[in-house]
């Protein structure tokens, strides 16, 4: 259930228009696949979510996602 509201609240804001959202959704959602063991689908998220933060120019988001694909 908890994936499904994850790509439920994705699908929300991009719909809306809020990418800084939508980035911070698609962070989470990638630290939850690590952490249910599903490394490539998490990094894939993550490096979504990368691109999102770095197209606003949302540093420490960019920081943070760094981290992770590390």
């Amino acid at each position: 259930q908890a994936r499904e509201l994850f790509k439920q609240a994705i699908q929300i804001f991009e719909r809306l228009g809020s990418r800084l959202e939508q980035g911070k959704a698609l962070y989470y959602f990638g630290q939850a696949q690590m952490a249910w063991g599903e490394i490539q689908p998490g990094q894939e998220s993550i490096g979504s979510a990368l691109q999102i933060f770095q197209a606003c120019k949302a540093n420490y988001w960019v920081a943070k996602a760094r981290e992770l694909t590390a």
